[in-house]
């Protein structure tokens, strides 16, 4: 079902995204391999959490784009990804041509072939997507880029963690700027009579989303 769901997206989406068997073994700078997030969260997620006329989700270690284009179908306007391996970035790009090219330009998307630690952080992005979180000596980095950002130009903001580590979810808690909002540790539900996984995830933000996330929404 899986796979099926996956090819169903990228065709619709004009990109291609799946894991395939060059990716085997074909780490990035950071010694991590090519993963996808899955489709079915990323609908959910972004139904429960609906974009803005003015958001800008970051996604670091964005790979060929999954998570950049779902935004872009559910209307998010400004894109950026960051992805440190060069083969990924080239398909990313020709992913972006391909989803223009199907779905116009009303987002505005930006991509860098850089270290995520070296990123520079737009003063009005707003919503920032992690799947499984580097390392902490190259997280901790990355998160106070975004710290100092948001102290910078004070913003409303979120950190989405889709398989986060525990060390990940220790140091978050420890934040002072961030609360956690959301937090899945894996769930198992019928959905349609088919029987559906719910990832580990949690959602972190520097202010209350009572009033614009369906947490049940996330899960049923």
């Amino acid at each position: 079902m899986r796979h099926t769901i996956d090819s169903l997206y990228d065709d619709y989406l004009n990109i291609q995204t799946q894991w395939e068997a060059e990716d085997e073994g074909n780490k990035d700078a950071d010694d991590h391999n090519y993963e996808v997030t899955s489709y079915f969260f990323l609908e959910r997620l972004f139904q429960a959490y609906p974009f803005s006329d003015d958001d800008h989700i970051v996604d670091f270690g964005c790979g060929k784009g999954r998570v950049l284009f779902m935004a872009a179908h559910n209307s998010c306007r400004y894109i950026s990804g960051i992805e440190n391996h060069k083969g990924r970035y080239e398909i990313l790009k020709n992913n972006i041509d391909k989803y223009q090219q199907k779905h116009g330009r009303e987002s505005e998307f930006s991509v860098l072939n850089i270290d995520a630690r070296s990123a520079p952080i737009d003063s009005k992005a707003n919503k920032f997507f992690f799947f499984e979180p580097f390392s902490l000596d190259i997280f901790k980095p990355l998160m106070q880029n975004i710290i100092q950002s948001i102290k910078d130009s004070p913003r409303d903001a979120s950190i989405f963690l889709y398989l986060p580590h525990a060390e990940t979810l220790d140091f978050f808690d420890s934040l002072k700027i961030f609360k956690k909002e959301i937090y899945v540790n894996s769930s198992l539900f019928y959905l349609d009579d088919e029987l559906v996984s719910m990832p580990q995830f949690a959602i972190y933000s520097n202010f209350s989303m009572a009033d614009l996330v369906n947490p049940e929404f996330l899960l049923y």
